[in-house]
């Protein structure tokens, strides 16, 4: 069940991408750094962001170089280890972000508010995300 209203919230997602050319992926890739952004200027491994976003190796390697390419992520060799590569949030991978989620979160709070679920529905979502949130 929780797989299912993954895949309709992520297909939902995708539709507001599509003004951005983005895809569900490139969106998570951008949303694990700019979580990241808060706590760190060191930018993230692709492992780490590997974990972050459950996208598998060779797509996120794909996923990586077309942001990059388009400018909204930068990659670094890190000082400490030059046998990895850290990936970072442009400027205008920021700005992207914030406008989107905002999209997100607008759209996300009207499906929440809208007559497709009842009362039960709405508590049942809210109880699981105040539990994986935690």
């Amino acid at each position: 069940m929780l797989h299912r209203l993954a895949k309709v919230r992520a297909k939902a997602a995708e539709a507001l991408m599509q003004s951005e050319s983005l895809s569900f992926d490139q969106w998570l890739v951008i949303e694990a750094l700019a979580l990241a952004g808060s706590r760190s200027a060191e930018g993230r491994t692709m492992a780490e962001v590997q974990h972050a976003t459950q996208v598998s190796g060779p797509t996120l390697t794909r996923v990586v170089d077309k942001l990059v390419m388009r400018a909204f992520l930068y990659r670094e060799v890190d000082p400490a280890d030059r046998r990895k590569v850290r990936v970072h949030l442009s400027d205008r991978g920021a700005d992207l972000y914030a406008r989107l989620a905002d999209l997100l979160a607008a759209d996300e709070s009207e499906w929440l508010g809208s007559e497709a679920l009842d009362r039960e529905s709405r508590e049942n979502i809210a109880r699981i995300t105040d539990t994986v949130e935690a």
